[in-house]
Protein backbone atom coordinates (compact mmCIF):
# COMPACT_ATOMS: atom_id res chain seq x y z
CA UNK A 1 0.00 0.00 0.00
CA UNK A 2 1.30 3.58 -0.62
CA UNK A 3 -1.84 5.57 -0.51
CA UNK A 4 -5.78 5.49 -0.05
CA UNK A 5 -7.91 7.92 -1.87
CA UNK A 6 -12.02 8.51 -1.31
CA UNK A 7 -13.37 7.86 -5.27
CA UNK A 8 -16.50 9.57 -6.55
CA UNK A 9 -18.11 6.78 -7.55
CA UNK A 10 -18.37 5.39 -3.66
CA UNK A 11 -15.56 3.23 -3.95
CA UNK A 12 -11.93 3.61 -1.86
CA UNK A 13 -9.12 3.42 -4.43
CA UNK A 14 -5.59 1.95 -2.87
CA UNK A 15 -2.83 2.31 -4.18
CA UNK A 16 -0.16 -0.23 -4.67
CA UNK A 17 3.51 0.04 -4.78
CA UNK A 18 4.08 -3.30 -6.68
CA UNK A 19 1.44 -2.08 -9.49
CA UNK A 20 -2.26 -0.87 -9.61
CA UNK A 21 -5.12 0.73 -7.84
CA UNK A 22 -7.55 -1.90 -5.99
CA UNK A 23 -11.11 -0.44 -5.49
CA UNK A 24 -13.09 -1.47 -2.52
CA UNK A 25 -16.34 -0.94 -1.43
CA UNK A 26 -17.28 0.56 2.04
CA UNK A 27 -17.65 -3.18 3.42
CA UNK A 28 -14.10 -4.16 2.37
CA UNK A 29 -14.85 -6.15 -0.62
CA UNK A 30 -12.38 -5.86 -3.44
CA UNK A 31 -14.26 -5.14 -6.49
CA UNK A 32 -11.81 -3.89 -9.31
CA UNK A 33 -8.11 -4.06 -9.86
CA UNK A 34 -6.70 -0.98 -12.40
CA UNK A 35 -3.92 -0.16 -13.69
CA UNK A 36 -1.71 -3.16 -13.11
CA UNK A 37 1.00 -1.52 -15.03
CA UNK A 38 1.71 0.84 -12.63
CA UNK A 39 3.61 1.81 -9.66
CA UNK A 40 1.32 3.79 -7.51
CA UNK A 41 2.49 6.63 -5.31
CA UNK A 42 -0.55 8.78 -5.39
CA UNK A 43 -4.12 9.06 -6.50
CA UNK A 44 -6.13 12.45 -6.92
CA UNK A 45 -9.48 12.48 -8.34
CA UNK A 46 -11.35 15.46 -10.60
CA UNK A 47 -14.84 16.62 -9.88
CA UNK A 48 -15.41 15.19 -13.20
CA UNK A 49 -14.25 12.26 -12.04
CA UNK A 50 -11.21 11.71 -14.23
CA UNK A 51 -8.19 10.85 -12.02
CA UNK A 52 -5.04 11.78 -11.98
CA UNK A 53 -2.06 8.97 -11.31
CA UNK A 54 1.76 9.56 -9.49
CA UNK A 55 3.96 7.11 -10.38
CA UNK A 56 6.63 6.11 -7.85
CA UNK A 57 8.90 7.32 -10.23
CA UNK A 58 7.29 11.31 -10.12
CA UNK A 59 5.64 10.61 -13.57
CA UNK A 60 1.80 11.34 -13.73
CA UNK A 61 -0.91 10.31 -16.13
CA UNK A 62 -4.05 11.68 -16.56
CA UNK A 63 -7.04 8.93 -16.59
CA UNK A 64 -10.64 8.71 -17.80
CA UNK A 65 -13.35 7.79 -15.41
CA UNK A 66 -12.78 4.17 -17.02
CA UNK A 67 -8.94 4.21 -15.79
CA UNK A 68 -8.23 4.59 -19.33
CA UNK A 69 -5.04 7.20 -19.99
CA UNK A 70 -5.49 10.51 -21.57
CA UNK A 71 -2.65 11.30 -23.73
CA UNK A 72 -1.28 14.11 -21.65
CA UNK A 73 1.80 15.13 -19.87
CA UNK A 74 2.86 17.16 -16.60
CA UNK A 75 6.35 18.39 -16.27
CA UNK A 76 7.31 17.23 -12.61
CA UNK A 77 10.33 16.76 -11.46
CA UNK A 78 12.14 13.27 -10.91
CA UNK A 79 12.80 11.85 -7.49
CA UNK A 80 15.94 12.42 -7.17
CA UNK A 81 16.01 16.16 -8.14
CA UNK A 82 12.57 16.69 -5.91
CA UNK A 83 11.93 13.75 -3.73
CA UNK A 84 8.37 12.09 -3.37
CA UNK A 85 5.44 13.46 -2.07
CA UNK A 86 1.65 13.95 -1.86
CA UNK A 87 -1.02 15.10 -3.99
CA UNK A 88 -4.26 16.82 -4.18
CA UNK A 89 -6.89 18.26 -6.01
CA UNK A 90 -8.17 21.87 -5.20
CA UNK A 91 -12.41 22.59 -5.50
CA UNK A 92 -10.99 24.11 -9.08
CA UNK A 93 -9.47 21.11 -9.74
CA UNK A 94 -6.04 22.85 -9.75
CA UNK A 95 -3.26 19.04 -9.00
CA UNK A 96 -1.11 19.85 -6.23
CA UNK A 97 2.06 17.92 -6.04
CA UNK A 98 4.49 17.90 -3.31
CA UNK A 99 8.26 17.08 -2.84
CA UNK A 100 9.53 15.84 0.22
CA UNK A 101 13.28 16.69 -0.91
CA UNK A 102 12.62 20.16 -1.72
CA UNK A 103 9.75 20.85 0.85
CA UNK A 104 7.16 22.51 -1.75
CA UNK A 105 4.49 21.98 -3.82
CA UNK A 106 4.04 22.25 -7.75
CA UNK A 107 0.78 23.30 -8.70
CA UNK A 108 -0.69 21.79 -12.28
CA UNK A 109 -3.99 22.12 -14.06
CA UNK A 110 -5.48 19.51 -15.86
CA UNK A 111 -4.05 20.33 -19.04
CA UNK A 112 -0.82 19.21 -18.10
CA UNK A 113 2.37 20.93 -18.92
CA UNK A 114 4.48 22.91 -16.48
CA UNK A 115 3.50 24.04 -13.34
CA UNK A 116 1.75 27.56 -13.25
CA UNK A 117 2.49 28.27 -9.64
CA UNK A 118 4.70 26.95 -6.19
CA UNK A 119 3.59 27.00 -2.75
CA UNK A 120 6.99 26.75 -0.52
CA UNK A 121 7.19 27.35 3.16
CA UNK A 122 10.20 28.67 5.22
CA UNK A 123 11.29 27.76 8.86
CA UNK A 124 8.59 24.98 8.77
CA UNK A 125 10.10 21.49 9.08
CA UNK A 126 7.00 20.56 7.13
CA UNK A 127 7.23 17.42 4.62
CA UNK A 128 4.69 17.37 2.09
CA UNK A 129 4.23 13.16 2.20
CA UNK A 130 0.39 13.59 2.57
CA UNK A 131 -1.29 16.54 1.43
CA UNK A 132 -5.07 17.09 2.00
CA UNK A 133 -7.16 20.53 0.03
CA UNK A 134 -10.20 21.85 1.83
CA UNK A 135 -12.86 22.21 -0.92
CA UNK A 136 -14.33 25.28 0.40
CA UNK A 137 -11.09 27.38 1.44
CA UNK A 138 -8.45 26.12 -0.45
CA UNK A 139 -5.89 25.28 2.76
CA UNK A 140 -4.14 22.80 2.99
CA UNK A 141 -3.54 20.27 5.60
CA UNK A 142 -0.17 18.63 6.00
CA UNK A 143 1.39 16.65 8.13
CA UNK A 144 4.96 18.13 9.90
CA UNK A 145 7.39 16.79 12.14
CA UNK A 146 5.66 15.76 15.16
CA UNK A 147 1.33 17.09 14.45
CA UNK A 148 -0.62 18.02 11.53
CA UNK A 149 -0.01 21.96 10.16
CA UNK A 150 -3.24 23.94 8.39
CA UNK A 151 -1.53 26.35 5.72
CA UNK A 152 -2.91 29.20 3.32
CA UNK A 153 -2.31 29.09 -0.24
CA UNK A 154 0.70 31.18 0.09
CA UNK A 155 2.27 28.56 2.81
CA UNK A 156 1.93 30.74 6.19
CA UNK A 157 1.55 28.33 8.94
CA UNK A 158 -1.91 28.78 10.67
CA UNK A 159 -2.88 26.33 13.11
CA UNK A 160 -1.03 23.00 14.29
CA UNK A 161 -2.22 20.32 15.69
CA UNK A 162 0.30 18.19 18.48
CA UNK A 163 -0.15 15.00 20.84
CA UNK A 164 2.98 14.10 22.94
CA UNK A 165 4.16 10.47 21.79
CA UNK A 166 2.03 9.84 18.75
CA UNK A 167 2.10 10.04 15.70
CA UNK A 168 -0.74 11.81 13.23
CA UNK A 169 -2.29 11.01 10.10
CA UNK A 170 -4.94 13.21 8.59
CA UNK A 171 -8.07 13.43 6.00
CA UNK A 172 -9.52 15.87 5.13
CA UNK A 173 -13.68 14.68 4.85
CA UNK A 174 -16.53 15.65 2.52
CA UNK A 175 -17.69 18.05 4.69
CA UNK A 176 -14.35 19.94 5.06
CA UNK A 177 -14.06 18.45 8.66
CA UNK A 178 -10.68 17.11 9.55
CA UNK A 179 -10.20 14.20 10.95
CA UNK A 180 -6.30 12.73 12.63
CA UNK A 181 -5.63 9.53 13.53
CA UNK A 182 -3.47 9.28 16.34
CA UNK A 183 -1.25 6.19 16.59
CA UNK A 184 0.99 5.17 19.31
CA UNK A 185 3.17 2.97 17.41
CA UNK A 186 5.66 1.00 19.44
CA UNK A 187 1.71 -0.25 21.35
CA UNK A 188 0.08 -0.39 17.36
CA UNK A 189 -3.37 1.34 19.22
CA UNK A 190 -4.98 3.60 17.09
CA UNK A 191 -7.21 6.72 18.14
CA UNK A 192 -9.41 9.10 15.67
CA UNK A 193 -10.71 12.30 16.77
CA UNK A 194 -12.59 14.94 14.49
CA UNK A 195 -11.98 18.73 13.97
CA UNK A 196 -12.61 21.47 12.44
CA UNK A 197 -11.52 23.24 9.36
CA UNK A 198 -9.96 25.45 12.23
CA UNK A 199 -8.62 22.62 13.90
CA UNK A 200 -10.80 22.77 17.21
CA UNK A 201 -11.76 19.38 18.55
CA UNK A 202 -14.92 18.55 17.74
CA UNK A 203 -15.70 14.92 18.93
CA UNK A 204 -13.78 11.12 19.22
CA UNK A 205 -14.48 8.56 16.90
CA UNK A 206 -12.31 5.53 17.81
CA UNK A 207 -10.16 4.91 21.30
CA UNK A 208 -7.33 3.11 21.06
CA UNK A 209 -8.32 0.60 18.40
CA UNK A 210 -5.54 -2.27 18.11
CA UNK A 211 -4.19 -3.02 15.12
CA UNK A 212 -1.85 -5.67 14.27
CA UNK A 213 1.65 -3.64 14.09
CA UNK A 214 3.43 -3.34 10.56
CA UNK A 215 6.65 -5.44 10.44
CA UNK A 216 8.95 -2.59 9.56
CA UNK A 217 7.42 0.66 8.01
CA UNK A 218 4.87 2.79 10.43
CA UNK A 219 3.06 4.37 7.50
CA UNK A 220 -0.60 5.21 7.60
CA UNK A 221 -2.83 6.55 5.57
CA UNK A 222 -6.77 7.59 7.00
CA UNK A 223 -9.69 8.69 4.08
CA UNK A 224 -13.61 9.00 4.56
CA UNK A 225 -16.00 6.63 2.22
CA UNK A 226 -18.53 9.18 0.25
CA UNK A 227 -21.12 6.84 2.47
CA UNK A 228 -19.56 8.01 5.57
CA UNK A 229 -17.23 4.78 6.88
CA UNK A 230 -13.65 5.63 7.87
CA UNK A 231 -10.95 3.80 6.32
CA UNK A 232 -7.84 3.44 7.86
CA UNK A 233 -4.65 1.93 5.85
CA UNK A 234 -1.78 0.30 7.26
CA UNK A 235 1.17 -1.24 4.49
CA UNK A 236 -0.62 -4.59 4.35
CA UNK A 237 -4.22 -4.18 5.61
CA UNK A 238 -7.55 -2.03 5.39
CA UNK A 239 -9.64 -1.20 8.50
CA UNK A 240 -12.58 0.46 8.07
CA UNK A 241 -14.69 2.02 10.57
CA UNK A 242 -18.34 2.36 10.78
CA UNK A 243 -19.33 5.88 12.24
CA UNK A 244 -22.30 6.67 10.25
Amino acid sequence: MNCITRAPDGKMAVGSGQGGIHLYSPDGELQQTVLKDVSVRRIGFLSDGRSVVRGTNNTMSLCTPQWEKFDVTFETMSVDEGGYGGLTLDKDDNIYVGYRKLKKIQVFTPQGGKAVREVMWHGYNIIPEQIFSFQSTGKLIMRDASGVVCLDGEGKKENVLKKEGMSSWPAVCRDDSVIVAWVKDEEGLVSIDRYTRDLEHMDTIVTEFKIQKPANRHWYYLQQFESGEIAFCTPDRLYIFDVI
